[in-house]
């Protein structure tokens, strides 16, 4: 009994760690400007698109750059900050080049500015409610103290329950 016990905690140990861990790697990988992935992630800080996008979603946004009104899209603004918001107009400059007038689902008034195309670093695709948070967490300083004290703390009890499984076995010869 004891030991399928134990099975199914390395099991469920395991499986939480191992998916954390590639989280954390796809979402680094995807964040470079040269990643060679079909889409790139972002963890949403604002709720400026709420109840669409929610403050601490995981959102995954394709990078096709196919885009237009009603399209969800991953910018960089003019300050430089990553922005998700929607395309609710394009508008033709001077020079003939089209771009895009955006806001927030939740915010009353569109943007200040205008997003260029050239500045849309992808599509909105899916999200993963409060994985943001969790991937934000697990790059602080506590959280990789506590992966590096699950990893310690599992080798140490793997080791103990071998001993005692050693110990019972002789006790159990023995007698």
């Amino acid at each position: 009994m004891l030991t399928i016990l134990k099975a199914i905690w390395n099991f469920i140990f395991w499986t939480v760690l191992v998916s954390i861990i590639v989280f954390s790697v796809l979402n680094s990988f995807s964040a470079r400007p040269d990643s060679k992935l079909p889409f790139r992630t972002f963890i949403v800080i604002s709720g400026s698109m709420e109840p669409t996008i929610m403050t601490g979603d995981l959102i995954a946004a394709r990078t096709d750059r196919g885009f237009g009104v009603n399209t969800v899209i991953t910018y960089q603004d003019p300050m430089g900050h990553i922005v998700t918001h929607r395309i609710i107009k394009t508008q033709q400059q001077a020079n003939g080049s089209i771009e895009f007038i955006t806001k927030g689902d939740n915010n009353e008034d569109p943007d200040q500015y205008t997003t260029p195309p050239k500045r849309v670093l992808g599509t909105f695709w899916f999200t993963i409610p409060k994985l943001g948070y969790a991937l934000v967490y697990v790059r602080s300083f506590m959280g990789i103290t506590i992966i590096v004290s699950l990893f310690a703390g599992w080798f140490v009890s793997d080791f103990v329950w071998q001993q005692l499984q050693k110990k019972a076995k002789q006790t159990a010869e023995g007698s």
